[in-house]
């Protein structure tokens, strides 16, 4: 069967948030959104518009659709695990376009808020900086991103295999696992790979 890239796979997609720390950071919190298929009950529901998830992407904004149900029913299947990282002045839903696609055709997605390089931290900086604060050396910024990203997904990896996820959530085959990501965070998966085989 020949993949088209632009169909949208054979599963209803859910959708889950996740809040985590690592206690070995100093209780850096980890904001995850977590995509998978869904029972067949949720079939349509993903896609249209009175039962798809909404989220806001800063709280003065309009809540945005993704293509998920909140808190969908999981298929009770097996399936990898892709790794998503955003962009430096992102979030976590920046591609939800990508993470949806990819739980239709069979993956559960997480992706993770990177802090100190989300929208919310660039926004509150170039806030206090224009208002005479000083503004945090963007070397320094950029060396704890280096650090961290490639840490934040390896944990949030992690807390998934330990079941972070909870009851009721979809199984894992952690012998498939990959890492995605778009600008820096493409570079965050090459790291990761590195990293942790």
């Amino acid at each position: 069967m020949r993949y088209d890239p632009f169909t949208r796979g054979p599963h209803p997609v859910g959708v889950r948030t996740l809040y985590t720390t690592d206690p070995a950071r100093d209780g850096r919190p980890l904001a995850t959104e977590v995509w998978y298929p869904a029972t067949s009950v949720y079939a349509g529901h993903d896609l249209a518009d009175a039962t798809r998830d909404r989220y806001q992407q800063l709280p003065v904004f309009a809540p945005v659709p993704q293509d998920a149900v909140r808190e969908a029913t999981a298929l009770a299947a097996t399936f990898p695990l892709a790794l998503f990282s955003h962009g430096f002045g992102s979030h976590r839903r920046q591609s939800t376009f990508l993470c949806t696609h990819l739980a239709s055709r069979g993956f559960v997605v997480a992706a993770v808020d990177h802090p100190g390089t989300t929208m919310l931290d660039v926004l509150q900086t170039t806030i206090a900086a224009r208002a005479g604060e000083t503004a945090p050396d963007g070397d320094t910024v950029l060396r704890a991103a280096i650090t961290d990203r490639p840490r934040d997904l390896t944990f949030v990896l992690g807390e998934l295999e330990r079941g972070a996820f909870g009851a009721g959530g979809p199984h894992l085959d952690t012998s498939r696992v990959g890492a995605c990501g778009h600008s820096f965070s493409g570079w965050t998966a090459l790291m990761v790979s590195g990293h942790d085989p």
